[in-house]
């Protein structure tokens, strides 16, 4: 594209340039682009040394904060280079690397050790052969085909199970994938170097269990693309023209380090219920493309703040920034051995000036938020103690308070502490409940290139030049859907949808993991057309119903409903089947629509049945949505095709006592590429 500019034009503008560099502390790698590593050309990597990224979700969360995800060597020098930077820079192997058992072939493990069945995944057809989706990896940009060759053992290699008295066997399998050999200097030729280990770390595990020594990882490899520069050369036009998407505001800041060099910002305030859970709260924003945010600075607080007034919005509100785990367990230290807790005097990592939070947003410096508090660090902590170990509880995720004050708000203090789970499992009797309501979250992204460009090269230019344009398209095997953009839909004008067939998506959990792991999240047709298509979809792929959809029943109907029946199309209040009734994963679709389609009342199942004698008996409801009736076309055209079923999915064995679910699809959605 430059080359070609540089032929035809003779004018000094702006260009993209392919200069390009790796963050600081990045290892850059040349690659040679093909189909399997997206067609790479550069990629950095880093080993970030971290305590316990054993467990996969703290070395996930270890590489989001430079903006990168878990990664693997994709070749030999790949491989020999992190390993003498490891060497020098003295860190200890093993090193979590990206991969992970897929859930169906993990499932097909234990079932195979159940029936006490050889296990070779060398050997075995379909999905579950190391040569084909054996694993998952988060990294779409490597190519895994090297790193799968590697292995010191045989895979599984760590694999057994559990059990007590005559409870159900609890099977357990060494999934994740952990980089050794990094430290060995004898002959390296051909050295294998990939192993196993437990997907949980050392949490759980105690120190006296042989396995505790063999779980213990404490640095993990990250990777993300490099870093584009710009360079003025004469060349072709190009304009700073911004524009943040609606119901985002916009905001112009000084590009800095610690700011990653961002001069726009766009922020909103998304309204959603029980944002004070950090998962939910992160969900939301993803709904929109964009992360958990803070403002950056006073004026960017007190314009939040106003836009708060004139919507009547109710504080507080989520807010990036999360206490690190390595600090909470700290925190917890000091509490057991009654020591003073003091984090702004602390030396080290968890000095409330250097590495006491932890930030998703690596887009706004944190330094201003961070002088905030109204009260010293942490604010709210405790423990609970019913016989056993005391178990220790802290408020560590940060919210955004006082933005309804309208007296004197000169260096108001704005920043305070919430219990990252929200209100989940705190009844409302709970003197604790209330402080932890959170409605509202403040999520931010870049805003997006306007037209302008185009524009302004056709106004000035009248000779041949070729620009980048891009027509929104889905990914391949999704349907595409126009939409007309409401309130109620985000704003959404393309929308793509896939369902995928994948064992026990009756479990929420695991259905959220299969649209997760293809980019996407739980979604539902919002028209008659949306749903038409869906149902051809599934019998053009031989899919049976029910198809697990977006929908769930909020926590504290459930409970309500549980405690004293009532008619959810009636009941005033948040749990009325119209208001609040059902919680959705996805905020780009409308679901007025599929909230007409229920054949039976709602809920529509469930029940209560006994566990152990001297138990209390396990009463149950069907939560969670499921799409029905695609079978039918033509003249059978459904009339009704919304139900409930279990949201835990199957039993996980013949022994196990309670409901189950038969859901093995999943429909899930996402915005066009």
């Amino acid at each position: 594209m430059v080359a070609l500019l540089l032929l035809f034009l003779t004018l000094p503008v702006a260009v993209f340039t392919k200069d390009v560099k790796c963050p600081e502390g990045f290892l850059h790698f040349k690659r040679t682009p093909t189909a399997k590593n997206n067609h790479t050309k550069n990629w950095c990597m880093k080993v970030s040394v971290y305590e316990n990224v054993g467990n996969r979700d703290n070395a996930r969360s270890v590489c989001l904060v430079d903006n990168a995800t878990l990664t693997i060597p994709e070749n030999r020098e790949e491989y020999e280079a992190i390993s003498a930077y490891i060497r020098k820079a003295n860190i200890s192997e093993p090193h979590a690397i990206d991969g992970q058992i897929s859930q169906r072939c993990k499932l097909k493990m234990f079932r195979h050790q159940r029936l006490r069945l050889e296990i070779n995944t060398t050997r075995w057809t379909g999905d579950c052969n190391i040569k084909k989706n054996l694993f998952t990896f988060d990294d779409v940009n490597t190519d895994t085909t090297f790193a799968l060759t590697q292995f010191e053992w045989s895979v599984p290699n760590g694999q057994g199970a559990t059990q007590h008295d005559r409870d159900p066997k609890l099977f357990w399998v060494d999934e994740c994938l952990k980089m050794s050999q990094t430290h060995y200097t004898g002959n390296r030729t051909g050295l294998p170097f990939v192993d196993l280990s437990w997907c949980m770390g050392v949490d759980g595990t105690d120190k006296s269990d042989w396995r505790f020594k063999y779980r213990i990882v404490n640095s993990v490899l990250c990777g993300r693309p490099l870093l584009l520069l710009f360079l003025t050369i004469p060349v072709a036009v190009f304009t700073k023209d911004v524009k943040c998407p609606e119901g985002f505001l916009h905001f112009k800041r000084i590009p800095t380090a610690k700011n990653n060099h961002t001069k726009n910002w766009c922020m909103k305030v998304s309204v959603y219920e029980n944002v004070g859970n950090r998962d939910n709260a992160r969900s939301v924003c993803l709904g929109d493309n964009a992360t958990l945010t803070i403002p950056e600075n006073r004026e960017e607080y007190e314009a939040i703040s106003a836009y708060i007034r004139k919507a009547n919005i109710s504080e507080p509100h989520a807010i990036d920034g999360q206490m690190s785990q390595r600090c909470k367990l700290k925190i917890f230290r000091h509490q057991l051995l009654r020591l003073k807790i003091n984090t702004t005097a602390w030396p080290g990592d968890c000095n409330i000036k250097k590495k006491l939070f932890s930030f998703d947003d690596a887009n706004t410096d944190t330094t201003f938020a961070l002088s905030q508090f109204g009260n010293s660090i942490p604010i709210g902590y405790g423990y609970n103690q019913h016989g056993g170990p005391k178990i220790f509880w802290i408020d560590e995720c940060m919210k955004m308070t006082r933005t309804n004050d309208t007296e004197n708000r000169t260096g108001i203090k704005f920043v305070d502490l919430s219990w990252c789970m929200g209100v989940d499992g705190i009844d409302k009797s709970n003197s604790q409940f209330e402080g932890r309501l959170i409605n509202s979250v403040l999520c931010g992204r870049h805003p997006f290139i306007t037209r302008n460009m185009v524009a302004l090269l056709l106004l000035f230019l009248t000779i041949p030049v070729a620009v980048f344009t891009k027509d929104p398209k889905c990914p391949d095997g999704f349907l595409q859907f126009k939409r007309t953009p409401t309130a109620r839909n985000n704003h959404t004008k393309d929308w793509c949808v896939k369902v995928f067939s994948y064992s026990n998506t009756g479990n929420r959990d695991y259905a959220r993991s299969v649209c997760i792991a293809n980019h996407a999240m739980l979604t539902i047709p919002e028209n008659r057309a949306e749903y038409e298509a869906i149902g051809e979809f599934v019998r053009k792929n031989n899919y049976s119903a029910p198809h697990a959809i977006d929908g769930e029943l909020s926590s504290r109907c459930k409970a309500r409903y549980l405690h004293k029946w009532f008619d959810t199309n009636t009941v005033e209040g948040e749990c009325n089947i119209k208001k609040n009734l059902f919680m959705f994963d996805d905020i780009n679709t409308d679901p007025s629509y599929i909230l007409t389609k229920f054949g039976n009342r709602v809920p529509s199942g469930g029940g209560e049945m006994s566990v152990a004698e001297s138990s209390p008996k396990l009463i149950f409801l069907y939560g969670c949505m499921v799409l029905t009736q695609t079978h039918l076309h033509g003249n059978e055209k459904a009339l009704s095709f919304a139900n409930l079923e279990w949201c835990g999915g199957k039993a996980h064995s013949k022994n196990s006592v309670g409901p189950e679910s038969l859901v093995d699809s999943v429909v899930c959605g996402k915005h066009p590429e």
